[in-house]
């Protein structure tokens, strides 16, 4: 009977007055700015590390050891610095989710393709016209990768803070319900996670085959029929 009562209390609570919409949109302002910091600071060490060789061989180790070091095991020094605010939440958020843009990107600028390499000097091409015409176009799948890593990582982290220290979220909503040994609440809680987790990653996947469009067959099919559109439009004008 318990758990029938549950399962039926699930959804009332995910729609109901208990399941606040501004605890949902709390975590996911909390994730996004940490997730674009953390892709910024990922990236933008990747971009130096991938043209500065003493550079790479001493930040890697760091990013190791920050990615390695568990986000809970952090999360008192965190709060300490930050306070209770949404400003520890994004800091956690920060932490655990640069590591991926930087590996990856990092992976995909150092791939070196020889044939590209001599047809770029052999038009006397600069290194600046290297790098945005091949280069970070050759390593966009890999960076792609890296950023739906670090948006599912930004929402853990996201979560993990709230459950230390948090005055609203998903996280300080499931811990609540779960001392009052609310199942319903919590299970609704765990659902709204989990929704939460698929829907930013949905978003991740829609951009990259939009963006990485030659990886895929029917992408470049897409993008071949809207050149011919535009091109029949344009004839038609003329």
């Amino acid at each position: 009977f318990f758990k029938q009562k549950t399962a039926y209390e699930i959804p009332l609570r995910l729609v109901g007055a208990e399941m606040c919409i501004r605890d949902s949109f709390a975590t996911l302002a909390q994730m996004s700015i940490g997730f674009c910091y953390g892709i910024i600071i990922g990236n933008t060490l990747a971009i130096i590390a991938a043209f500065n060789e003493t550079f790479r061989r001493y930040i890697a180790p760091y990013a190791v050891v920050f990615n390695v070091t568990p986000g809970i095991a952090v999360l008192p020094l965190i709060i300490a610095w930050f306070g209770f605010g949404w400003e520890s939440k994004i800091a956690l958020a920060t932490l655990v989710c640069f590591f991926p843009p930087f590996i990856n990107t990092l992976t995909g600028l150092l791939k070196k393709n020889d044939e590209a390499i001599e047809l770029f000097q052999t038009i006397g091409a600069t290194h600046s016209q290297y790098f945005w015409k091949q280069q970070l176009p050759n390593a966009l799948p890999e960076i792609f990768a890296g950023l739906k890593l670090a948006i599912t990582t930004a929402l853990l982290g996201t979560i993990v803070a709230q459950f230390g220290s948090a005055t609203e979220g998903v996280g300080i909503l499931m811990q609540r319900f779960a001392f009052r040994l609310d199942m319903a609440g919590s299970f609704a809680s765990l659902v709204t996670m989990a929704i939460m987790g698929l829907l930013v990653f949905t978003i991740a996947e829609v951009l990259d085959r939009r963006i990485v469009f030659w990886r895929d067959t029917k992408g470049l099919e897409r993008v071949s029929r809207k050149k011919q559109r535009k091109l029949s439009s344009n004839d038609l004008s003329l």
